[in-house]
C-alpha cells in the first residue's frame, strides 16, 4: 500500500520525533503521552486539556506536537483522519492544524481518509474546508483514491462535495467578475444590479440548506444562475468593446494551455486556472479571436 498513509499498519500512521532527552521532566513526558494517546484513541476531551492552560509550560509543547511530522510528512491530523476520530480532527484543526496539509508526495488528510474508507472523516474534513480538488503526486483527487480502493460511499460523497464546491466557487467567481468589470467598464443598471444581486443571494441561501441536495440539483442551480448572469455580463462586455477600448488586445495577454486548449489570459487575471472549464463563459468576437470571459478574462484561441 502507499507509503503516504493510504493503507499502512495503524501503528505506523504517525511517527513523531522520539529523540527526547532523558532529562525531560516527567510531567512533560506525561503531557506528550496524553497528546498522542488522545489522538490514537479518539479522546477529544483529553486532547483539549493539552491545550487548555496557556500558562502551562506544556501548552507551547502541545503546539509543537501538533505539527510534528513523520519521515513522509504526516502529522497528527492524518492519524485522526485515517482512524476516523472526527472530534479529534475538529479539535486539531481548531488548535491550528491545516485541513489541507500535504505529505511529501501531495497526499492530504482527505486522500488518506478516502483510502481507508472513513466517510465520517471525509465529511468532517470537508466541513472544515478541505479542498476536494487537491491532487497528489499521481494527479489523483481524494475521489480517485477512494475509487482505487473501491470505497463506494466515499466516492459518492466526494462527488457530491465537489458539485457543491463548484457552485460555491461559481457564485464567488461571478461576483468578482462583475465587480471587476464594473470598475473598468461602467456600472450596471439598477435593474440588472438588482437581478444579479438577488440571483446570487438566492443561490447562496439555497446552498446553506442544501445538505440533502443531489448532484443534479447543484448543476441545475448553476444553470439557472448562468441564465440570469450571462446576459448581464454580455451587456457590460459589449459596451466595453463598443467604446473602442483595447484591453482585450492579444498584446496584453499571456498564453496558457489547459486540457489541450490554448488560452490567452490577461496579466492581471485573478481567476483560478484549474476551474476555467466550468467558470462563467461569455463569447465575444473581435478580429480573428474568439474570447471566453472567465472571472476577469480568459480567452480561447
Amino acid at each position: 500500500m502507499d507509503s503516504d498513509g493510504e493503507k499502512n499498519n495503524e501503528n505506523e500512521v504517525i511517527n513523531p520525533d522520539n529523540h527526547d532527552s532523558a532529562n525531560f521532566e516527567d510531567l512533560e513526558l506525561e503531557s506528550r503521552n496524553n497528546f498522542l494517546s488522545s489522538v490514537l484513541t479518539g479522546d477529544a476531551e483529553k486532547l483539549r486539556k493539552c491545550f487548555a492552560d496557556a500558562d502551562d509550560p506544556n501548552h507551547e509543547k502541545a503546539n509543537e506536537w501538533l505539527m510534528i511530522r513523520d519521515d513522509i510528512g504526516r502529522n497528527a491530523l492524518f492519524t485522526a483522519a485515517i482512524l476516523g476520530h472526527c472530534e479529534v480532527i475538529q479539535e486539531l484543526v481548531t488548535q491550528g492544524a491545516s485541513v489541507n496539509e500535504k505529505t511529501n508526495r501531495g497526499y492530504t488528510p482527505l486522500h488518506c481518509a478516502a483510502a481507508w474508507g472513513k466517510l465520517e472523516s471525509l465529511k468532517t474534513l470537508v466541513g472544515l474546508g478541505a479542498n476536494v480538488q487537491t491532487n497528489n503526486f499521481r494527479d489523483e483527487k481524494a475521489r480517485d483514491v477512494a475509487k482505487r480502493y473501491s470505497m463506494v460511499d466515499c466516492i459518492e460523497f466526494l462527488d457530491w462535495a465537489e458539485s457543491k464546491m463548484i457552485l460555491e466557487l461559481y457564485i464567488h467567481n461571478i461576483q468578482e467578475t462583475v465587480s471587476d468589470l464594473e470598475k473598468s467598464q461602467g456600472k450596471l443598471s439598477k435593474q440588472d444590479r438588482a437581478a444579479f444581486t438577488n440571483a446570487c443571494r438566492a443561490k447562496s441561501e439555497w446552498l446553506l440548506l442544501a445538505q440533502n441536495a443531489s448532484i443534479e440539483e447543484f448543476e441545475e442551480q448553476k444553470k439557472q444562475l448562468e441564465m440570469t448572469v450571462d446576459p448581464i455580463i454580455t451587456k457590460l462586455t459589449m459596451v466595453h468593446a463598443s467604446h473602442g477600448r483595447k484591453d482585450f488586445s492579444p498584446l496584453n495577454l499571456l498564453t496558457y494551455t489547459e486540457g489541450g486548449l490554448n488560452f490567452l489570459v490577461l496579466e492581471k487575471s485573478r481567476f483560478h486556472l484549474p476551474h476555467v472549464h466550468w467558470t462563467l463563459e461569455l463569447y465575444l468576437t473581435q478580429g480573428n479571436c474568439t474570447f471566453i470571459h472567465a472571472n476577469q478574462a480568459a480567452f480561447l484561441i
